[in-house]
This record gives structure tokens, C-alpha cells and sequence, in this order.
């Protein structure tokens, strides 16, 4: 929500000034500015942050994906009430959640690697 209209809105002002009146001065339509000169540099410059916001997104609500941490939680405590294995579930449940977490972060990272300008 706000968080994330704030990243987006930082990374698109940090795009210098000159580089849009560069484009306008070239002929370019606006729409042409933001879609090829703006939004890529900004969009380089929002990857780490969006991507830190998807994941406490992650830890926080389980509306961002279908399975989140309180679904998690909830289904560890149900498991575990049923046979009594504290340890090997809260392992399972932990594991699970490791994944979910490093799988997206490997793609953030994928994409901030195939974003970079060398």
C-alpha cells in the first residue's frame, strides 16, 4: 500500500530532471520519457526496496500469497495438538518458510542482476 507508493514515488523522483527535459528536448512524447528514459532507471533503483517490502510482506499477512506465516503457524499448531511432535513440526513449518523466503529472494536478486548496468 502506502509503503510501497512511497518506494515507487522515491525511485522516480530520484531519476535526474535533465533526463526527462533531455528526452522532451529530443522530440520525445511523455509517454516515451517515462516508458524508456524514466521507468527503467527508476525501476533499477526500487528492486532492492520493493523487494525488502514483498518480504515483510511475506512475514506479515497471509493475504500477500496463499499460504503466509499465520496460515503457517496455525497449521503447526493444528498438527501438533493432533499428535504431539513439537519439534519436527515447528522444524517443518520453519523450513517451509525458509523456502518461501529465500525463493523469493533469489528472484529479487535475479532481477536486480539482469537490471544492472555494468
Amino acid at each position: 500500500g502506502a509503503y510501497i507508493a512511497e518506494i515507487v514515488r522515491g525511485a522516480f523522483l530520484s531519476v535526474h530532471r535533465g533526463l526527462r527535459e533531455a528526452g522532451l528536448a529530443l522530440g520525445l512524447p511523455f509517454w516515451k520519457v517515462l516508458f524508456y528514459i524514466i521507468g527503467p532507471l527508476a525501476f533499477r533503483r526500487m528492486i532492492p526496496a520493493l523487494g525488502n517490502q514483498f518480504i515483510v510482506s511475506l512475514k506479515d499477512t497471509s493475504l500477500f500469497i496463499v499460504i503466509g506465516v499465520g496460515e503457517l503457524t496455525r497449521q503447526g499448531q493444528e498438527i501438533m495438538a493432533a499428535n504431539f511432535r513439537a519439534v519436527e513440526i515447528w522444524s517443518a513449518v520453519a523450513m517451509f518458510y525458509l523456502i518461501m523466503t529465500g525463493t523469493l529472494t533469489l528472484i529479487l536478486r535475479l532481477t536486480e542482476q539482469r537490471m544492472r548496468i555494468l
